[in-house]
């Protein structure tokens, strides 16, 4: 029995690659992206204020968190739309 499914699966490719590729770019743009927003916005109001460096410091901080948090609820959404016949079961087989 499993060597008719090895034979079945051998030279074929993986089915979503270009959705693995597209999932992975949209990680990195949003982390980077959060990042480079919080900064900026804290850079601004240090100016505004006249208190630099330390709103740019807690824009980055709070944009890093923003990121992550983008990230985690990707991952999720990632997760609850690939939970089909494809994912194993509790025991991993």
């Amino acid at each position: 029995m499993k060597q008719k499914v090895l034979e079945k699966n051998v030279g074929t490719e993986p089915k979503n690659i270009g959705s693995g590729l597209g999932f992975a770019s949209r990680i990195g743009s949003e982390l980077v992206i959060s990042v480079l927003i919080g900064t900026y916005g804290g850079y601004l109001l240090d100016e505004y204020l006249g208190s630099s460096p330390w709103l740019m410091l807690l824009g980055l901080i709070f944009g890093g968190a923003a990121g992550f948090l983008n990230i985690y609820r990707a991952f999720q959404e990632f997760n609850n739309n690939n939970s089909g016949e494809d994912r194993p079961d509790k025991n991993g087989f």
